[in-house]
């Protein structure tokens, strides 16, 4: 059996309206298979808050309500404009602990869980008699054996105390009972009453005290053999049997839905963490196909055109300018000027396609080169002094160089200073960090992708890179509270 507790806290002073609409609920719930009862409480120190207790055979049955269009439904009983204190809103979801060694359902536990067939049954009845008295002695709550024992309407019933059927010996017996300290008399309790046609009617009894405000009377007549009350009672027995059999094959049944889905789930990871692999190693060679390319094109621009353009400078040097005409001298100039601007421009393009000096200078000269030449974008980036001796294999250089680059150029962006720090840890020859930190405007690290702008990977993709490479990419940054990106290698021999 499972107890459902919903907690919450009226806000706005509508106590009383959320009592009423208790009362006046349509009972949607009482027709859920596997529901078992359900009461209403509120805190004795504070009538705002109420707790709404639920019974269930199994979580299952519950969350199949919960999640069903009667259960919201349910809630159009409840007073418009309500409001309640989302701090004390709460659902707990308790599991019963059997009181049996044996952690098998004991008759306790199975008459509790059968509340609604035993209310069915008392309000049936013709041969059991049940009542809630209070404590001035009037009926509360009947069944309609209690009208037709005392041979009387429901309206007159309500007008009468309990007192006023019982005969004066046991009224007596009836209020002592009532003033002892015993909470529950299990021996029955014989008691006389008499009709509103003044016809005696003997039953015995079984007293449970709820409160100092009421008390519980169930009674039957006292026969050794009351066959219509045995075949009741066998009709209770059978059913209880019925249901206890029916949740133990529900149990069964989702038992084995469980473990074939704690199946499936592990297949579904196993091919997710699969793909992901396959995905990481596609992106890595793509990678490394198009760093062959870029490598190719620089080598290309290197060897032909700037060798051709430095040619053409180094011819139009040896021309004497002295025996060419003015026109013709000021013609050259402009070309050479031209050719200048055109090595410049191949010079940048060699380098950010693949900077050449990763394999002549490695890879903190080249970052050294990289912080420099930011200036011309505005962007003042200290960096330190010493360099490390620290192997490190071509293609993490080049990820290495490409990462720090595509940090600063977002520094530009979006970090609304102009300046940037790099530092770097080499705690061995083949383990090192690198950070780069900036007192700017921040970020949310969960979005990334709002960097990724068209023409630029963002940083995603060179996390995922370098991940790839046995790496680690981490970005700490808050709104208003700056970045610092820190690149981890424990091994930089490998790619």
């Amino acid at each position: 059996m499972v107890l459902v507790i919903s907690r919450f806290k009226v806000a706005n002073g509508l106590e009383p309206e959320v009592m009423e609409a208790f009362g006046k609920r349509p009972g949607l719930v009482e027709s859920v298979p596997g529901f078992l009862g359900m009461e209403v409480f509120t805190a004795s120190g504070d009538t705002s808050m109420f707790h709404l207790v639920t019974r269930w055979i199994d979580r299952e049955t519950f969350h199949a309500w919960h999640k069903s269009p009667e259960h919201h439904l349910s809630h159009g009983i409840l007073p418009s404009g309500l409001k309640l204190d989302p701090a004390f809103t709460q659902i707990l979801e308790l599991h019963r602990l059997s009181n049996s060694p044996t952690h098998q359902h004991t008759l306790q536990e199975s008459i509790f869980d059968s509340s609604l067939l035993l209310e069915s049954f008392l309000m049936s009845t013709e041969s059991v008699v049940f009542c809630i008295v209070d404590a001035k002695g009037y009926l509360q709550i009947y069944n309609d054996a209690m009208i037709a024992l005392l041979k009387t309407t429901e309206k007159e019933l309500k007008r009468t105390r309990l007192w006023d059927f019982l005969t004066i010996s046991d009224q007596d017996r009836l209020q002592r009972l009532l003033d002892s300290e015993r909470y529950i008399l299990k021996e029955r309790l014989r008691l006389n009453f008499v009709d509103s046609l003044t016809m005696p009617h003997t039953f015995d009894c079984l007293i449970q005290r709820q409160s100092s405000d009421s008390f519980t009377l169930i009674g039957e007549e006292p026969q050794t053999s009351n066959q219509n009350a045995l075949e009741e009672l066998m009709s209770i027995q059978n059913e209880l049997t019925v249901t206890m059999r029916k949740k133990e094959k529900i149990s069964g049944k989702l038992s084995q839905v469980n473990r074939q889905l704690d199946h499936d789930l592990e297949d579904r990871t196993k091919e997710l963490t699969e793909y992901q692999d396959k995905l990481r190693s596609t992106l890595l060679e793509l990678s490394l196909v198009q760093d062959r390319e870029r490598k190719k094109i620089a080598n290309d621009l290197h060897d032909f055109l700037a060798q051709l353009l430095v040619t053409c400078k180094l011819k139009l040097n040896q021309i004497d300018q002295k025996t060419m005409p003015p026109q013709p001298s000021h013609m050259l100039k402009n070309v050479e000027e031209i050719i200048d601007q055109s090595l410049l421009y191949t010079r940048t393009l060699i380098s950010e396609l693949y900077p050449t000096s990763l394999q002549h200078l490695g890879l903190f000269q080249t970052l050294r080169w990289l912080a420099k030449d930011m200036q011309r974008f505005g962007l003042i980036v200290s960096i330190p002094e010493d360099i490390p001796s620290v192997q490190i294999s071509e293609h993490k250089r080049i990820m290495i160089y490409k990462s720090v680059r595509e940090v600063l150029f977002n520094v530009l962006k979006h970090a609304e200073v102009n300046e940037a720090s790099i530092h770097w840890i080499c705690e061995s020859e083949c383990k090192f960090l690198i950070r780069i930190t900036d007192a700017g405007k921040g970020f949310d690290p969960h979005n990334m992708d709002r960097e990724q702008e068209p023409g630029h990977l963002g940083l995603f993709f060179y996390q995922e890179q370098i991940k790839s490479l046995q790496g680690q990419l981490d970005v700490l940054s808050a709104p208003d509270s700056g970045t610092t990106v820190t690149i981890t290698f424990e091994n930089t021999f490998t790619d």
